[in-house]
C-alpha cells in the first residue's frame, strides 16, 4: 500500500495506491477551529484490508499533532465504518436522529 498525505492550514487529505489505481482515500475537515470530521471512503475489492484502519489512524494522528480534536461521524446502519471507527480508538458519543411532520397527529395526543 502507498499512501500519499496532503496538508494545508484547513483540512488533510490522504490516498492510497494500488499502483496508479486509488485503493481508498480520507479526509478530514475542520469543522471548527477545535473540532476536525474525518471521512473516509475504499472501494469494494480493496475493503476488509486494513485499507480505512490505516488512512483513518494517520489522519487521527495527524490532526491531534495540530492541536484539533478528531470526531468520526457514520450512520448506524453503516456497520463496517463503526467498526473502523472503534479500532481507530473512536467512542460512541452522539446519535443523530430526525424527525418527520406528523401530518396525522398521531403524536400529538
Amino acid at each position: 500500500m502507498n499512501l500519499k498525505l496532503s496538508i494545508n492550514q484547513i483540512e488533510e487529505k490522504i490516498v492510497s495506491m494500488d499502483g496508479d489505481k486509488i485503493m481508498g482515500m480520507a479526509g478530514c475537515s475542520a469543522d471548527t477551529p477545535e473540532l476536525w470530521q474525518i471521512g473516509i471512503d475504499v472501494l469494494p475489492e480493496y475493503r476488509g484490508r486494513g485499507v480505512a484502519k490505516t488512512l483513518v489512524t494517520l489522519l487521527r494522528n495527524e490532526t491531534f499533532r495540530r492541536g484539533a480534536i478528531p470526531y468520526y461521524g457514520t450512520s448506524l446502519s453503516n456497520l463496517a465504518s463503526w467498526k473502523t471507527a472503534l479500532e481507530c480508538g473512536f467512542k460512541p458519543c452522539l446519535v443523530e436522529s430526525e424527525s418527520h411532520p406528523d401530518e396525522k397527529m398521531e403524536f400529538a395526543k
